[in-house]
C-alpha cells in the first residue's frame, strides 16, 4: 500500500513538471533590419518554468554575427519590476533593455542574448533573427550651392 502511495506521489510530480511551459527567452526587437541611431530599447521576453524564480539577470550582447556574443551592451542586468512587465517569469514576461547606440560605428549588427539565474547559474540564450542597421552618422549634403564659376541674381519684389 505505501509503495501505491509513493508511486501516485511521483506520478503527480511528474504530471505537474510535464505539464509546465519549457524556459524560454526570445529576442523581440531590433528586428526585421531596423535602423537604430541614438539611445533604443532591446525587447525580449522571458518564460521560466521555475515558478519559484524571480531573480534572474541578463547579459545582452551586439555582434556582427548571429550568436557571437561579441560586444556587451549589459552585464548582469537586473531583470526587476524597472526593467520588466512582471517578475513571474512562469508566465512570461517582457523585458527592456536600454542601448546607447551613440558610439558604435554604424554597421550591420544581430542582438545576443543570454538571462542567467544567480541561484544556480543555468542560463538561456538567443539571438536576433535579422540583422539591423546602426547609423548614427547624418547625411552629408553637397551640390547645393552655385558653382564656383556661375553667378546669381536676385529681384525685389515689391
Amino acid at each position: 500500500m505505501a509503495q501505491l502511495k509513493y508511486l501516485a506521489f511521483f506520478l503527480i510530480i511528474l504530471s505537474i513538471h510535464a505539464s509546465a511551459a519549457p524556459s524560454v527567452v526570445t529576442v523581440i526587437s531590433p528586428s526585421d533590419a531596423n535602423y537604430l541611431k541614438g539611445t533604443v530599447g532591446i525587447v525580449f521576453s522571458v518564460t521560466d518554468s521555475n515558478a519559484a524564480t524571480t531573480d534572474l539577470d541578463a547579459n545582452v550582447f551586439y555582434s556582427i554575427t548571429s550568436g557571437a556574443f561579441s560586444n556587451s551592451i549589459a552585464s548582469a542586468f537586473d531583470l526587476n519590476a524597472q526593467n520588466c512587465s512582471s517578475t513571474n517569469f512562469s508566465l512570461g514576461v517582457t523585458c527592456t533593455a536600454i542601448w546607447n547606440t551613440s558610439g558604435i560605428p554604424d554597421g550591420n549588427y544581430f542582438i545576443d542574448l543570454n538571462v542567467v539565474s544567480p541561484i544556480d547559474n543555468s542560463g538561456l540564450a538567443d539571438n536576433s533573427n535579422t540583422s539591423f542597421v546602426v547609423d548614427n552618422t547624418a547625411p552629408i549634403i553637397s551640390g547645393i550651392s552655385p558653382a564656383s564659376s556661375s553667378s546669381t541674381a536676385s529681384k525685389i519684389v515689391s
